[in-house]
């Protein structure tokens, strides 16, 4: 019993106390009294909460025995009492070792104290189930074989604890501890896991798809449409008459704008009358020239038509034996003005 003991002690201390480092540098030394002071300040104003975090790191950068007291006792006033207990016996026996008695004797009383208090987690482990490679863990820890059927304290709350060996399916379970009270989980038989798939197999049937559905017959292309006759021509010789009938109304309107300034001038005689004055020779003149090209205008325009038809109705096309068709043209003018008429 003894001997269990000691493993109980043992393990709760490994889980509730840092690793000590070899030797701490002077950053890490300078670091932890920080956090050291800073837990105590926070400790004192009873934020134990905030506190326990940091003096968890200043103990874990640079440990010494007065920080773990004081976080053993910071973890009993937030509840972790397996972790406070836990603390205190590892003060005791480290001033057990340095000979600092009563340092040993306050560690322990208050290890004592807590004991009572303690929840336990006890995990059941029948023999006709320790199968071989049989691993328990709780909340992530190996819990050894030594300590099944062992309760072992720990903080109150949730635990989850797990089983695990090869060729078997893995288990686990969350247990719930309370103060004072002892819990017990006992891990079951481990059924067989199935065997592993070899590789390049599967242990589903393969099912051949089913064929792609034919695709439809192309469409036939499209015929390209019969050559037609080529009118290009005749276009742009009916764009210039176009041009040269705007150039012709172009023409009458600035006329009939001059001849108008000279109407409405009173000091311009008759147009017929003999020694106008000069400004008024001036209007005379550019109304007669206006009219030279409104006369122009209209008389290429006039042609440019007439060529522009002949171009359209020479020009060869596609003809059927019943579209023959008479055509004839008849186009007339005066001054000023040209028309044409026509059949097709």
């Amino acid at each position: 019993m003894k001997l269990a003991h000691l493993l109980v002690v043992a393990c709760v201390v490994a889980t509730t106390t840092s690793s000590r480092p070899a030797r701490a540098t002077g950053d890490d030394v300078a670091t932890a009294q920080l956090l050291f002071d800073e837990g105590r300040r926070r400790m004192a104003q009873g934020d134990y909460a905030s506190a326990c975090p940091k003096l968890a790191e200043s103990q874990r950068l640079s440990p010494a025995v007065g920080t773990e007291f004081n976080l053993a006792d910071c973890w009993e006033h937030v509840g972790k009492l397996a972790s406070s207990w836990g603390a205190f016996l590892d003060v005791a026996d480290l001033t057990h070792r340095r000979g600092e008695v009563e340092r040993e004797q306050a560690a322990r009383q208050r290890a004592e104290a807590l004991a009572p208090r303690l929840a336990r987690l006890s995990v059941e482990v029948p023999a006709a189930r320790r199968v071989a490679d049989l691993e328990v863990r709780r909340d992530g820890e190996l819990v050894r074989d030594a300590l099944w059927g062992i309760a072992v304290p720990v903080d109150a709350g949730d635990h989850r604890v797990e089983a695990h060996a090869s060729g078997r399916r893995p288990w686990s379970s969350v247990v719930h501890t309370q103060d004072g009270q002892t819990a017990t989980v006992t891990v079951p038989d481990l059924a067989l896991a199935p065997p592993p798939v070899p590789a390049g197999t599967s242990d589903t049937v393969s099912v051949a798809p089913p064929p792609p559905a034919p695709f439809p017959p192309p469409f036939p292309p499209t015929p390209p449409p019969p050559p037609g006759a080529d009118h290009t021509a005749a276009f742009v010789v009916l764009g210039a008459a176009v041009v040269f009938a705007g150039v012709g109304v172009a023409g009458v309107v600035e006329h009939g704008t001059e001849v108008g300034d000279y109407n409405a001038d009173s000091t311009c005689p008759a147009i017929t009358a003999p020694g106008r004055p000069a400004h008024c020779n001036d209007l005379v003149n550019s109304a007669n020239t206006w009219d030279t090209v409104a006369v122009v205008g209209f008389v290429a325009g006039g042609l440019a038509l007439i060529g522009g038809v002949t171009l359209w109705l020479a020009t060869p096309g596609p003809r059927t034996a019943t579209a023959a068709r008479s055509t004839s043209l008849r186009c007339f003018g005066g001054f000023g003005s040209l028309g044409c008429a026509g059949t097709f």
